[in-house]
């Protein structure tokens, strides 16, 4: 009975649908918080370089003051100046120029990703990375 199977469009759909319910649900890693407002103090610039699209990303973050009051940039995976995806350094190269980092600082960057191909994208673009495991 092939009229009950969703088409992609629709699942891709229904599965942010979901998903979008779960947010206010979500907890900050242990010392995120604190070493987001740290960042902050030390007048340390912060983007948010996601794989996720530019219209989920606002409500994803509302629930968690600190990335209002922390994160300078964000940078998301549908962005028009990403080009290519994770693991590509695409989106971390557009995440420091939004920060007006130049190539010869990218060294200088610290990623924190939760995703292999995240890390691998971080390296690739020369920055140091530090990989936080999702649970």
């Amino acid at each position: 009975n092939l009229e009950n199977i969703l088409q992609p469009n629709d699942l891709i759909n229904k599965y942010h649908e979901v998903v979008s319910t779960l947010f206010n649900t979500m907890i900050l890693m242990p010392g995120a918080e604190k070493l987001l407002y740290e960042l902050k103090n030390k007048n340390i610039p912060i983007a948010i370089a996601t794989s996720s699209h530019s219209h989920v990303v606002p409500n994803k973050i509302s629930y968690h003051s600190v990335f209002k009051e922390c994160i300078d940039v964000i940078v998301t995976g549908d962005d028009p100046k990403v080009i290519n995806g994770k693991p590509s350094p695409d989106i971390f190269i557009e995440a420091a120029k939004r920060l007006n980092v130049n190539e010869d600082e990218y060294s200088k960057c610290v990623v924190f990703e939760d995703s292999p191909f995240g890390m691998m994208g971080g390296l690739s673009a020369g920055m140091k990375v530090i990989g936080l495991p999702d649970h």
